[in-house]
């Protein structure tokens, strides 16, 4: 009874929950710990496009702010998919944060692959990610542990984002695309790939991947901050439960430790025997590993 009016037929998901795009402001935006938050009590976004047969609609993430990158607008994704056929991300922009959000279209979608990458695309994610930080912003180099990679071929497709910063090569850097197909039994993904910040789509069939972010079974539903006091990106992830006792706990999943994301160039050496390379051309790698602040937890000598 308290939920609102139901969506109108061509916008009704047919899911037993309605979806819509709501927030909250801080209480206090000058507490540095923004201790206490208030919810909007109107969704800034309510429903999903009509008539285009969806199986979901949520988790938005915010890629263009105005005035940065010479954008003139917000531009955020929202995980979505087509029933029966693959996942999807819509790409919307307005002015105002709060109001006025507008369907740009697709960033990009996997129908036809619904068996390999889900349905229903959740928590997508796109970002810029730099090369190596600076050693102080690292742990110790670990050769074989720690590391996710993959390798990325330049296309031909215009691509955003900054050179590469060691001024040896021109060859751009790509973006990081990830997404949590279905279900939180399922591992996250990710491409590595150009995105055309003018079109706003992100060249999906000119990627690699898909590649799992995570080689365990219990991350899911990753979100990322820009830390640019350090000039780096961090990831988090929920981390499931993996208990067997059913209603034995008031609480279920908790957030992940953060970590480190970046790119290193690969040798045409290294590309050239790679499966993930499709033209055995030089291209990128992704690393990751756990924020070296979390040494500063450990006790000396143990």
């Amino acid at each position: 009874d308290s939920c609102g009016p139901l969506p109108p037929q061509e916008c009704d998901l047919e899911l037993p929950f309605i979806e819509s795009q709501c927030a909250v402001r801080p209480v206090d935006p000058e507490d540095p710990k923004l201790t206490y938050w208030t919810k909007i009590e109107y969704p800034w976004l309510s429903l999903p496009p009509p008539s285009m047969g969806l199986a979901g609609w949520r988790d938005p993430y915010i890629i263009h702010r105005p005035g940065r990158d010479g954008h003139d607008c917000w531009s955020l994704l929202i995980g979505s998919g087509v029933k029966d056929n693959g996942g999807t991300v819509l790409l919307y922009t307005s002015r105002d944060l709060l109001d006025g959000w507008e369907l740009h279209g697709e960033l990009c979608h996997g129908r036809g692959n619904a068996a390999t990458t889900g349905v229903m695309w959740e928590c997508p994610i796109l970002c810029k990610l730099d090369t190596r930080p600076s050693s102080a912003t690292l742990m110790p180099h670990t050769k074989g542990r720690g590391h996710i990679d993959s390798s990325f071929s330049p296309s031909p497709v215009p691509v955003s984002g900054p050179g590469n910063s060691d001024g040896g090569s021109q060859d751009p850097l790509p973006h990081f695309f990830c997404v949590s197909p279905d279900a939180c039994t399922n591992p996250a993904y990710y491409w590595l790939g150009p995105y055309d910040p003018v079109a706003k789509r992100f060249d999906i069939d000119s990627s690699v991947g898909p590649f799992k972010l995570d080689l365990g079974d219990v991350l899911y539903a990753p979100n990322t901050l820009e830390d640019t006091a350090k000039g780096r990106t961090l990831l988090w992830g929920w981390n499931q439960e993996k208990r067997t006792k059913v209603d034995a706990y008031d609480y279920s999943g908790c957030l992940s430790l953060p970590r480190v994301l970046w790119l290193e160039k690969i040798s045409h050496e290294a590309s050239a025997g790679s499966e993930a390379s499709p033209s055995g051309a030089g291209g990128w790698a992704l690393h990751q590993q756990p924020l070296p602040e979390l040494s500063q937890l450990r006790i000396p000598h143990r």
